[in-house]
């Protein structure tokens, strides 16, 4: 058997990191857009799923630095956790164990305080025209 899930989407909310021992572990989710056309009036409709993950050491670090609706590709296992809730209902918590957690959103820095941004120095090159052009 094979367990291995991918996910790209939007973190839902500040990643919540804390010490587990000797390492540190983050909990966090991953809005995954959606969708379909709908086949009787045509029309898209946008859906949202949810996912949990948990990251250890390293990853968790990583991910802890991020920001809400900040783009990330996720990859890992899917795990469980069985627990009892207050009215001893048996419940199962279905959740992503995160093996690597790849950012993918471009950030702008801003170029007066000294910073330089690789894609806004690539954009304004492309603009200029004469040089070679992408072929993308």
């Amino acid at each position: 058997m094979c367990n291995i899930v991918t996910v790209w989407g939007r973190l839902g909310a500040q990643p919540e990191l804390r010490d587990a021992g000797s390492s540190k572990v983050a909990n966090f989710s991953v809005a995954i857009n959606d969708g379909y056309k709908d086949k009787k009036t045509g029309d898209w409709v946008d859906k949202t799923i949810w996912a949990r993950v948990t990251a250890w050491g390293y990853s968790a670090e990583k991910v802890a630095a991020l920001e809400k609706g900040e783009l990330v590709l996720v990859e890992g296992q899917l795990d469980s956790k069985d627990w009892t809730d207050k009215h001893e209902q048996k419940r199962t918590d279905v959740f992503i164990k995160a093996n690597r957690i790849k950012p993918t959103t471009i950030r702008k820095r801003n170029l007066d305080d000294g910073g330089s941004s690789e894609h806004s120095e690539t954009t304004e090159t492309a603009s200029a025209g004469n040089e070679k052009k992408i072929p993308f």
